[in-house]
């Protein structure tokens, strides 16, 4: 008999780095930011984002938004730091998936907003599909198997 256990990683184009980092906004400004996030392991996983240690010294936190999407999905619109945790669907073994922040800083702010600052961290999140059973019938080679959606 032979059994062996899969991986459950992955990869993120901005490991340790800013999504973004940018000085001098202005009322109106859109700053974009990338990041390609890839399940590396040979599991398919549930993946989730989660903002956390969030700062920030806005006046009116509505004054700067943040959008989350995949291109095609929506994974978060409304204020900076107040996103929680998003889930993101499931990764197949080997896929990858890239995501755009995007920050407004509101047109109608007034200077009560000069000179502030606000940051938050992001935390990409993988967790196993669902548990299966596996049966072989007798003859039928171990072979490994993995059943995800």
């Amino acid at each position: 008999s032979i059994v062996a256990s899969g991986t459950l990683t992955q990869s993120n184009s901005k490991a340790n780095a800013a999504i973004f980092n940018v000085n001098n906004l202005k009322p109106g400004d859109v700053v974009n930011g990338d990041v390609l996030i890839t399940n590396t392991g040979s599991l398919g996983a549930v993946m989730s984002l989660t903002e956390g240690t969030v700062a920030s010294t806005f006046v009116n936190a509505a004054n700067l938004q943040l959008v989350v999407s995949d291109g095609t999905n929506t994974v978060y619109s409304g204020n900076f730091g107040a996103m929680g945790t998003k889930s993101l669907g499931t990764f197949a073994a080997g896929a990858s998936k890239t995501y755009r922040f995007t920050v407004t800083f509101a047109q109608s702010a007034d200077n009560t907003e000069q000179g502030k600052t606000a940051s938050a961290t992001y935390t990409w999140n993988g967790a196993q599909t669902s548990n299966v059973t596996i049966t072989q019938g007798a003859g039928t080679p171990a072979a490994a198997t993995n059943a995800n959606p």
